[in-house]
């Protein structure tokens, strides 16, 4: 293509939680005033995507997630998820071989010292998995480890929120049969797995996991459970507490060993982080000298941990064609889904690609965002409107959590209003964007806001679905066409026939700017 015709500046907005689904009373999306997508809808090619189990490399029951449906967005391919790779390696007997979590027991064994296990109990397929708990109980048995001290970080959002109870339980039970283990605390993700730098939580879930410092401390984890869920703090919220030690005394020592068991990388680091880094600058702590600390996959590039399954890298993602072809891009998201736009939709690449800038806006400091469900948005289109205004970038890729971060908390109201505020905020991207006559592509990572409600049960769904997602192709030269599935009967997305997966989006871009694509990307082009 004439570099003069191509179209500049090429937006992708990525809306996370935004699914199709008919209009039910728990869908907040059709609920929602949106008079943007109504008219995106009638005047410009829509398709539907499919964008979890197998259509992103998940299994086939599995519902989608923000990292992964970045890493396909901007893979251009299907992106096989570690999961099966550990599964794999379990049921074949290579993940007992693994000289990383060999040397976490070698450790303990020569310093007569403790195993630690840091592991979330709760949705099986999106950050941990119990079996590969229980792989890493069956190693330190048979190596002769006595003393296997268990941090476990309870889920409750993508997992049903009061189910810690009962799934501790069961973990209790199997750790009785294998003879070894002991839960030492207990951690809700709000704390445990913050990515939103907010190292304030942080702090609280490594005093408690290391030094014992708490207010919180019971004998047994079922009493610590039920003591929260009689003040209704759940298991996201759950405030780390210290399970069968006296409150102030040291638990992780210089010396031990902590296999870190979840395979979600972005989660991971700050936690992570606060014990490994010598030189750590967010909060005051002591640095445990020759700990041992083992991740399941490597979370971060230069986090120096060993690591049991190295992550594959993606190689000819659409970030990088776009850099060899020459052309500039910014990513910007807030902080919520900053890894998305970056480390994930870059093949999980940590460093940026020549003539790109990243962009991160703060994420508001909230426990749960019903209370304030435009979050960011108007600041991350703010900052989408300057890069185009500033003629300085050819490509501009941004995220938008609302409706994914709303939909979380259960409130659908809130969910509505935030569905309506990013309607209104798109709509003035849109606007900038036909005007210099540019193209706008708008689709989402995963399903959610659209089933904040369970139709079975009539109860509150937090969690990520498997609804199929949008996907606009905003131009001028294409007004009035219909995507390759037609147009949706009476404006209705969710009757739309699937037109293809997330992997083929980057081909789309490609085809729509003149560049080829590149052998590695076996995605198709939708247009």
């Amino acid at each position: 293509m004439n570099e003069s015709r191509r179209p500049k500046p090429a937006v992708l907005l990525t809306l996370s939680g935004w699914g199709l689904s008919p209009n039910t009373p728990g869908n907040a999306i059709t609920k929602a005033r949106t008079p943007n997508f109504d008219r995106f809808t009638r005047e410009y090619p829509v398709m539907s995507l499919g964008a979890s189990g197998s259509d992103v490399g998940l299994l086939d029951f599995e519902a989608g997630n923000s990292r992964i449906g970045h890493l396909n967005l901007g893979a251009g391919r299907i992106y096989q998820k570690i999961l099966p790779r550990i599964n794999q390696a379990i049921k074949d007997g290579s993940f007992y071989g693994r000289h990383s979590l060999n040397a976490a027991i070698q450790n303990a064994l020569d310093n007569n010292s403790t195993l630690h296990i840091i592991t979330m109990f709760g949705n099986q397929i999106q950050n941990a998995n119990d079996e590969h708990f229980f792989a890493l109980l069956e190693m330190a048995k048979a190596g002769g480890i006595k003393k296997v001290l268990v941090h476990a970080i309870l889920d409750g959002e993508d997992d049903i929120y009061n189910n810690a109870k009962n799934h501790i339980q069961k973990i209790e039970e199997r750790m009785k049969e294998f003879g070894v283990g002991k839960i030492v605390s207990l951690s809700g993700r709000y704390y445990a797995l913050d990515n939103g730098r907010h190292w304030d939580r942080t702090q609280i879930v490594y005093d408690a996991m290391v030094n014992g410092k708490t207010k919180y401390v019971f004998s047994d984890a079922t009493s610590a459970l039920q003591d929260s869920y009689n003040r209704q703090v759940y298991d996201r919220d759950f405030i780390p507490a210290v399970i069968g030690v006296e409150a102030g005394s040291t638990i992780i020592n210089k010396n031990d060993s902590v296999i870190f068991a979840n395979f979600g990388a972005s989660l991971c680091r700050q936690l992570t982080k606060a014990f490994v880094l010598p030189a750590f600058p967010k909060f005051e702590r002591s640095y445990l000298r020759n700990l041992c600390f083992v991740t399941m996959t490597d979370y971060e590039k230069e986090i120096p941990t060993l690591v049991a399954f190295p992550r594959s890298y993606i190689h000819n993602s659409l970030g990088e064609v776009l850099t060899k072809a020459g052309l500039s891009q910014i990513r910007i998201a807030e902080t919520e889904k900053y890894a998305c736009v970056t480390t994930f939709f870059n093949g999980m690449y940590d460093e940026k690609f020549a003539n790109a800038e990243w962009k991160m806006i703060p994420s508001k400091k909230l426990s749960q965002y019903d209370n304030e469900p435009e979050m960011s948005a108007h600041k991350i289109s703010s900052e989408i409107i300057k890069s185009i205004k500033s003629e300085k970038y050819d490509f501009i890729l941004a995220n938008f959590a609302n409706a994914d971060a709303v939909s979380r908390t259960g409130n659908l109201s809130a969910t509505v209003k935030a569905c309506e505020i990013l309607d209104k905020e798109i709509g003035r991207i849109a606007d900038y964007v036909l005007a210099e006559d540019g193209v706008l592509f708008i689709t989402s990572d995963h399903g959610n806001a659209e089933s904040v409600l369970n139709m079975q049960t009539g109860s509150t769904d937090k969690t990520p679905s498997t609804n199929n997602v949008p996907f606009f192709i905003i131009k001028e030269s294409l007004f009035g066409m219909s995507g390759r599935a037609g147009d949706p009967p009476d404006n209705d997305l969710s009757l739309l026939p699937k037109a293809g997966v997330l992997a083929d989006v980057a081909p789309t871009i490609l085809k729509v700017l003149g560049i080829d694509k590149p052998e590695e990307m076996t995605g198709r082009t939708l247009i």
